[in-house]
């Protein structure tokens, strides 16, 4: 007969003729996926700050646990916390698992405009098992009303064409009424364009514009679910002229928008507006306005432009921190051609290199000994973002964009190196030159414990007395894992702290 030693789930091993079970203290429950989704539940990166966004952690469980608990944070483009949940659990069995939280305002976590990082925990007993970071982008939409300009009289445009500046909607609503209340308006019509037609010849008598009458007009924007996420701040008035009597054309149109090289981004940043009169007649007091990422930045009047007259006009701005803006200009006149009045384009910035794609981590990895870089390294990082690299040929590494705040370099311990780790506060806009993380080889020694040194080990972590006066007529004259492993390893993990032994049975089999 032999005697039996056991222990309560993990990994065996036989010591002569008594089976050794111990707990390993890594994590059993990994994060899969997380994800941010709209209130129709897609998973997307840009959200305006009028909607609401619903959260979701996915988990694998490869061994029971107690029960697993989610944690749910936010942080905004500064990295200070902003949203934390820790309500939700689900039960601790092996497969698949998933938390959702639903329905959270944008408005209760949105700052300003900028990237926002998601980060979901998953915790088993009180100790955080994974963490997995996304994120996405909170903009705040605007819609700026831009022709006819408000207060305009005696408007000869037939058709009349409504125009706006936008920076963020799926679809717009545009309302034209003889009320400013719009309690009962007299037409509206729905577009995914930032213009709309008004009807020459419109169904119902009462659509049909009068000159000597003033009329207003608004836009509503709508995301893609049908939720009004921004509109224009008051309405515009207008009114037209009974007849255009000139048979003569007037019309004034952009040719083109260009960076001016002079400029000196990101404080001083100035664009060519290219403003050409195509009619047969002059224009006055022609003003023209500059919209960047659909805010108005800047505007500047003509005095004059002759009939067939190009003028190059300079508009600019200051604190451009993208390497890329949206640009637009528009023309505050009523002409025979409306489409040429607004024209818009993705306009490159040369930012100088320290403003590139910032803030950034520029380090290197090196053997602590020799101060040589060291190439194929994974380098991570772990704060509002968390992500890896490897390192080149010479050692070096490079973390772009990254949201402020506090972050933890490190090259984790493996088998061949041990890791180093360094602390970065990220406070502004800038690249992060840190100092080198100094990783050194581990030299491999073969451990070769004898069953009785391996026997006296595991004694010393049993504190039942009973089970031990038990073991003391019995000595270890092989030992050895099953179904294989390292015992040498295993042991010294137990002493570690690494492995755990829980639960004690003692049982007597033939």
């Amino acid at each position: 007969m032999k005697k039996i030693f056991s222990l309560i789930t993990g990994s065996w091993f036989l010591i002569t003729g008594y089976w050794l079970l111990v707990t390993s203290l890594f994590a059993s429950v990994n994060i899969t996926k997380v994800s941010v989704l709209d209130s129709l539940g897609n998973s997307r990166t840009v959200f305006s700050s009028n909607e609401k966004i619903s959260m979701r952690i996915e988990t694998n469980c490869t061994s029971p646990v107690s029960r697993i608990y989610y944690r749910f944070y936010i942080y905004n483009p500064s990295g200070m916390q902003v949203f934390y949940h820790d309500g939700n659990s689900t039960e601790g069995n092996v497969g698949q698992g998933a938390a959702t939280i639903r329905n959270i305002p944008v408005s209760s976590i949105y700052s300003s405009i900028g990237i926002y990082t998601f980060k979901g925990e998953v915790v088993v007993d009180g100790t955080v098992q994974d963490s997995r970071n996304i994120t996405f982008s909170i903009y705040s939409p605007q819609i700026t009303l831009t022709y006819p300009p408000n207060g305009v009289e005696d408007l000869v445009d037939r058709p009349v064409v409504f125009r706006w500046v936008s920076s963020g909607a799926s679809r717009y609503r545009v309302y034209v009424d003889d009320e400013r209340s719009f309690f009962n308006p007299i037409w509206q019509t729905d577009t995914t364009a930032t213009s709309a037609t008004y009807p020459l010849n419109p169904a119902e008598d009462r659509q049909k514009l009068s000159s000597g009458v003033v009329y207003y007009w608004k836009v509503e924007g709508y995301s893609s679910d049908g939720t009004l996420v921004a509109e224009s701040p008051e309405p515009f008035s207008f009114s037209i002229k009974e007849e255009a009597t000139s048979t003569s054309m007037r019309n004034a149109g952009f040719i083109s928008i260009i960076y001016d090289i002079s400029s000196t981004p990101p404080q001083d940043v100035k664009f060519i507006l290219k403003v050409k009169n195509t009619g047969d007649q002059s224009i006055s007091n022609l003003k023209v306005n500059l919209f960047v990422d659909g805010v108005l930045s800047g505007n500047y009047i003509i005095p004059t432009l002759l009939a067939g007259q190009t003028q190059d006009v300079v508009i600019g701005t200051s604190g451009i921190f993208k390497e890329a803006v949206l640009v637009t200009g528009v023309l505050d006149i009523s002409d025979d051609n409306v489409k040429d009045n607004i024209l818009t384009k993705t306009v490159e910035i040369p930012l100088p290199p320290e403003y590139r794609n910032v803030p950034k981590i520029l380090g290197r990895v090196v053997e602590k000994t020799t101060g040589m870089g060291i190439g194929g390294i994974v380098v991570k990082i772990k704060g509002p973002l968390s992500a890896e690299k490897i390192t080149n040929p010479g050692g070096f590494y490079k973390f772009e964009k990254l949201p402020l705040g506090k972050y933890t370099v490190l090259v984790e311990d493996t088998n061949d190196y041990k890791g180093d780790f360094l602390e970065v506060d990220i406070r502004d806009k800038r690249a992060f030159r840190v100092e080198d993380l100094k990783i050194e080889a581990v030299i491999s020694v073969e451990k070769q414990y004898s069953p009785e040194e391996i026997w006296q080990k595991i004694k010393k972590k049993i504190k039942d007395a009973e089970i031990l006066k038990e073991l003391e007529r019995y000595r270890c004259v092989e030992a050895s894992l099953f179904p294989s492993g390292n015992i040498d390893k295993t042991i010294d993990d137990i002493e570690d702290g690494k492995l755990k032994i829980k639960g004690l049975k003692l049982e007597t089999v033939k």
